[in-house]
């Protein structure tokens, strides 16, 4: 991998799919790290979700900035305080109906603040296995 260049570019989710499915006939437990940024979640993960979560288990996490959770909680005092509070609620609702999305496809999905990643993956790594989900 040493000669590999990084590339602006989409994500591959059907492709990245298809190649699991063909390569694992096994039900496995697929952790994707994601932003949870609605419009990247909508354009390219939804319509590819289909394809894995027919033979295995999505767990989809990302790490939510918790200065937004705060602007969204703050009292508010003057008017940049408003628009501040209003964009970090509206971001706040945009990562919860990403969520809901991928949810209802049957994904597991986890928005951690910065510290509980690991611990949450965890968490639903014990809840499936204790559930026999895998």
């Amino acid at each position: 991998m040493y000669a590999l260049e990084p590339v602006l570019s989409e994500s591959d989710y059907a492709g990245a799919f298809s190649e699991v499915v063909a390569r694992f006939r096994r039900r496995a437990m697929l952790v994707l790290l994601s932003d949870l940024l609605e419009q990247a979640v909508t354009d390219s993960l939804i319509p590819a979700m289909p394809l894995i979560t027919r033979t295995h288990l999505v767990v989809v996490a990302g790490v939510s900035d918790p200065a937004v959770h705060s602007w969204a909680e703050e009292p508010v005092i003057d008017d940049d305080e408003v628009f501040r509070r209003v964009a970090a609620v509206r971001a706040l609702e945009t990562r919860r109906r990403s969520a809901a999305k991928l949810s209802s496809l049957g994904a597991i999905v986890i928005d951690a603040r910065p510290g509980c990643l690991a611990t949450e993956l965890a968490d639903a790594y014990l809840r499936v296995k204790t559930t026999g989900r895998l």
